[in-house]
């Protein structure tokens, strides 16, 4: 357990807050210059998101409505990045502009730690908190693909998980929980089309 601890705190500091949040984006990338996502919402009502690389804009069609424009939330920018082509000179250009994101959004983007995604979960790094029981801002990321585990900002927590049941297979999540001052208050499910 010592060693692990040990490991996991040089980890950290052979790579940085820079070098996690450029492996997320490696992690999270989608190829094309239109990304569509079906699933369900907590009402198991039909969501889809479409996002226009080229014109950096999301749609949002929610159960029967009209398709609208809608602002892309912190916990998507993580996901939704207009960089048509991913070669290493944009990713470094889209690690900086993630890192300023969450620096709006009270995330002090040079504090790293280890972390848990979840009581008794999986490891992760978390950015934002100096120790593991502080209470600030974070996004915590797994240790072991830099998927985005975790993102805290003020009194809501978004909790990204099954992957693996995603339309974009280890690209995005296939559930996102949103808790409100800890209190569930949505849940989308973003699974294949043979899941729904």
């Amino acid at each position: 357990m010592k060693t692990s601890i040990a490991a996991t705190l040089l980890f950290l500091l052979l790579t940085g807050p820079a070098s996690v949040i450029k492996n997320m984006v490696d992690a999270v990338y989608i190829p094309g210059s239109a990304i569509r996502l079906e699933g369900l919402d907590g009402n198991n009502e039909k969501i889809v998101l479409e996002y226009d690389r080229k014109t950096d804009t999301l749609v949002k069609t929610s159960g029967s409505s009209k398709p609208e424009k809608t602002e892309i939330g912190p916990h998507l920018r993580l996901f939704f990045f207009n960089a048509l082509q991913l070669d290493q000179e944009t990713a470094a250009k889209v690690s900086a502009q993630i890192s300023e994101m969450l620096k709006k959004n009270g995330i002090d983007t040079s504090k790293t730690t280890p972390s848990a995604v979840f009581e008794n979960g999986p490891a992760g790094i978390s950015i934002g908190r100096e120790k593991r029981f502080e209470n600030s801002n974070e996004l915590v990321v797994y240790k072991n693909s830099y998927l985005p585990a975790v993102l805290s900002v003020g009194n809501t927590k978004y909790l990204f998980s099954e992957y693996h049941k995603s339309v974009y297979p280890a690209a995005f999540p296939g559930k996102i929980e949103i808790y409100t001052d800890g209190t569930l208050t949505g849940t989308w499910k973003f699974y294949r089309k043979e899941y729904l």
